[in-house]
């Protein structure tokens, strides 16, 4: 049986996605989140969002964006640090098509992850992200 997110060890593993639009608002989205926790323990996801047309999977801004996440929830970063921070991220390149919904890790082995509608993301996400900390993996879905 799959661990809760409240139980356990922390994933520090940072998800970068593409979301297409009428899913979370009429526009795409775009970023990356991990799990984090404050300071009794209760976890959350922790996500930097993006909207609009989203960047190519391989374009610089979702490794600097992953790397801010880090940073953030690994040092206890206040809002005013993060704030000043994202002001700094490169700018996004071209834009990537905005009709799917994937999210991908690139810890030591790259997974991957695309979902049909809100209700297979709903139904099988979380749980095909969670399942693949450190077990090699499913590297695709949907």
């Amino acid at each position: 049986m799959r661990e809760r997110p409240d139980e356990g060890e922390l994933d520090s593993r940072v998800w970068r996605f593409i979301v297409k639009g009428g899913i979370f608002g009429e526009q795409p989205c775009s970023g990356a989140w991990r799990m984090s926790e404050d300071r009794v323990g209760r976890r959350y996801p922790f996500a930097i969002v993006r909207l609009g047309p989203p960047p190519e999977p391989g374009d610089p801004w979702y490794d600097a964006v992953a790397s801010l996440l880090q940073n953030c929830v690994d040092n206890y970063w206040a809002q005013t640090r993060l704030a000043q921070s994202l002001q700094t991220l490169p700018r996004p390149g071209g834009a990537a098509a905005t009709d799917k919904i994937a999210f991908w890790s690139d810890d030591w082995e790259v997974r991957e992850f695309g979902f049909a509608d809100i209700h297979d993301l709903a139904q099988n996400g979380l749980p095909a992200m969670r399942g693949t900390a450190g077990d090699g993996g499913v590297l695709s879905h949907g």
